[in-house]
């Protein structure tokens, strides 16, 4: 029994490396926001607040971003945070970064009562 408790804890620890953590403050109605490793998408009546995605980087890396959006009403931002939460950069429909420091980055939407949906993805070279 503990053998299989020890194995399940491991199993969860190495999905939780791998996968990343996501989370946020927001309120939606009508839809969803999910996200992987790799992506943020939503679709709802109205989104506000904000939704990241914690990202791995190592110094020297890039990582190219593509974003799209349709608006119906209010208003709907990308941006990268650093491991000090400071924003680096706001994501405009194709948009490439070069890390300068090894660490975990946030990529996050920001709503304002957002009308519409998203589609945010990254790869990593």
């Amino acid at each position: 029994m503990r053998n299989r408790v020890a194995l399940l804890a491991l199993t969860l620890f190495m999905l939780f490396v791998t996968v990343g953590c996501s989370g946020g403050s927001y309120s939606i109605s009508v839809g969803e926001i999910d996200s992987n490793k790799s992506s943020i998408t939503g679709e709802y009546q109205n989104f506000s607040g904000f939704y990241y995605q914690t990202v791995k980087l190592s110094e020297g890396e890039t990582i190219h971003f593509q974003y799209a959006s349709t608006t119906e009403g209010g208003s709907l931002q990308a941006k990268l945070f650093d491991p000090q939460g400071n924003e680096l950069i706001s994501i405009e429909d194709e948009t490439v970064f070069v890390v300068t420091e090894a660490g975990k980055y946030k990529v996050q939407v920001e709503g304002t009562q957002h009308q519409g949906s998203f589609q945010l993805i990254w790869q990593i070279d």
